[in-house]
């Protein structure tokens, strides 16, 4: 059993509220020595893997790479994402991981207004501004995404990232070629590691089995230990559409070892599914 779950499930008022605002204060600590944090998209070979929670003043999380005039936001919904998940946690307390999974994706889900991804490109970048048009002291933030459903895999990936890490789960935001029905794009998930598995969670890329949503958005539950080093060996996926349409997606096609590190260089411009 999850300690911090546990925690969070047996306390009530101040106590409660005393201890979210101490996990959330380790999450911002743990980012405090790194000079620079940045998750930036781009197309390569190699997937990169950031591990350190996101600190809302100092962790830039790019919308668009384009090196003239990039677009990136800051991460300012960890309290209110995690009170969300912890009223969720006091209703329903989740005693394996497969349940506490199913309440960060509802979580996620309510957070950006439905479980499905909809809008296109433009639709996305419309929450957001670019470097050369932002007014003095004027940031672009994530909550800009909220209840519009045109948050797509890096925005969805982001909030699981924190609110995993606020639980006390080793966990990585991963930013991977992939290759999806035979075409080339990029794709963010997370990874997870439990004491003698990883599982790949993907709130963005949803699978429906039957007409009916996987609840949990955990894709592989049984990943070895090594995957969330190296992100490597990952089986095919195989989902459903919606529709029932059969769809493949080959996670890091040319099996690469990832790059590890809190800065993510760009190399060149993608968007994300």
């Amino acid at each position: 059993m999850n300690n911090c779950i546990l925690k969070l499930f047996n306390s009530e008022g101040n106590e409660l509220q005393d201890y979210i605002k101490s996990r959330i204060s380790i999450l911002f600590s743990e980012n405090k020595e790194k000079s620079i944090n940045c998750v930036k998209p781009y197309y390569s070979y190699k997937p990169t893997a950031f591990r350190y929670p996101f600190d809302e003043n100092k962790t830039e999380i790019y919308v668009d790479s384009g090196f003239m005039s990039p677009s990136f936001y800051y991460f300012d919904a960890t309290e209110e994402l995690c009170d969300s998940l912890v009223k969720k946690i006091k209703n329903q307390f989740p005693q394996t991981f497969e349940e506490t999974s199913k309440l960060v994706a509802k979580t996620i889900f309510e957070y950006v207004g439905g479980a499905e991804v909809l809008g296109t490109t433009k639709d996305r970048l419309s929450h957001v501004k670019n470097l050369d048009v932002l007014g003095d002291n004027e940031k672009n933030y994530i909550s800009a995404f909220k209840g519009t459903q045109n948050a797509w895999c890096m925005e969805r990936a982001s909030m699981a990232h924190q609110l995993f890490k606020f639980l006390g789960f080793e966990s990585e935001i991963v930013i991977s070629p992939v290759l999806v029905d035979g075409k080339n794009d990029s794709h963010a998930f997370n990874l997870i590691k439990l004491n003698d598995r990883v599982v790949m969670f993907d709130s963005a890329m949803l699978n429906f089995s039957n007409g009916k949503l996987n609840e949990n958005c955990i894709v592989f539950d049984n990943l070895p230990i090594s995957t969330f080093d190296e992100v490597k060996n990952i089986p095919e996926r195989v989902f459903y559409s919606k529709t029932n349409q059969e769809r493949h997606c080959k996670i890091n096609p040319e099996n690469q070892p990832a790059i590890i590190r809190p800065k993510i260089e760009v190399e060149s411009e993608a968007d994300l599914i």
